[in-house]
């Protein structure tokens, strides 16, 4: 009987081997690469959009804030300051106060070398200027009782500075004249002094000299000379300086929400890619 033998065959095999992991750096690096790829293609994209283009071309610095700036220069006892305020300036901002920010810049004759102001309606007048200033200086941002303030000691400038004339407009807008006095003496006057100075020296870096003078985004849109309007494009109408406002108003609006939407979508993008964790 023949003896069979059975033959175990061990079959012995190189071991699997786990695949190689890639560097943590090195990962680290595809993404941060394909995040910054992604963060260009963006911007790109957001800044072809139309009213971005029209805001970083405007020719202001104000065009970094989200509202539009307006701002009106005035002599403070002179009739066009009156006409300005009470025809275009303070209807405006009634309806849109909230859309814009509003600045009050003075007119003045010169400052001389010893750094005092000559006003064109002498001492009294840069009294009532500086008056001005220190209360926009309190009320900022509420442009809606500082114009009405102001526009109510224009309607009177003959009475500017007495004391009278103050506290009655003052009641009229719910005005607090005590900060705005305090304003007035701090440092002995020297304080309300600079702010007339510095804002008159304004006036004559931006090549305005006539009271009733309106600039909007730092240009000027329309200028009460005497008994009339100039340098008007759109007209001296409240309802096309309100529209004017609006449109710049909205285009940063849009901006501001195309650059939201884009800084959401890197975020969620730069998550999936697991970048910041």
């Amino acid at each position: 009987m023949m003896n069979t033998k059975l033959s175990t065959v061990i079959v012995v095999g190189t071991p699997t081997e786990k695949p190689r992991r890639q560097p943590w750096g090195f990962s680290q690096a595809l993404r941060l690469t394909a995040f910054l790829a992604l963060i260009l293609v963006v911007v790109y994209n957001v800044f072809q959009f139309s009213p971005v283009r029209q805001r970083l071309t405007w020719p202001s610095p104000s065009t970094e804030k989200k509202t539009p700036a307006l701002e009106l220069h005035i002599i403070s006892k002179c009739p066009n300051a009156m006409h300005a305020l009470t025809e275009l300036v303070l209807p405006t901002i009634e309806r849109v106060h909230d859309k814009v920010d509003f600045k009050l810049s003075i007119i003045a004759r010169e400052i001389s070398e010893d750094g005092s102001v000559q006003c064109l309606h002498g001492p009294s007048e840069c009294e009532g200027s500086t008056f001005e200033l220190c209360t926009q200086e309190q009320l900022y941002p509420d442009s809606e009782t500082l114009v009405g303030f102001v526009e109510c000691l224009t309607a009177d400038y003959h009475q500017i500075p007495a004391r009278e004339h103050y506290e009655a407009c003052a009641s009229n807008h719910t005005v607090d004249l005590a900060p705005i006095d305090r304003c007035m003496a701090r440092d002995g006057g020297a304080y309300g002094h600079n702010l007339l100075v510095e804002s008159v020296q304004h006036s004559k870096d931006v090549s305005v000299r006539i009271s009733g003078t309106i600039r909007l985004n730092e240009q000027i849109y329309c200028i009460r000379d005497g008994p009339n309007w100039t340098n008007c494009p759109n007209g001296p109408g409240v309802d096309e300086l309100v529209d004017a406002i609006e449109k710049l108003h909205d285009a940063a609006s849009c901006y501001d929400g195309q650059v939201n939407l884009a800084a959401g979508y890197v975020a969620d993008v730069s998550s999936k890619l697991g970048l910041g964790q």
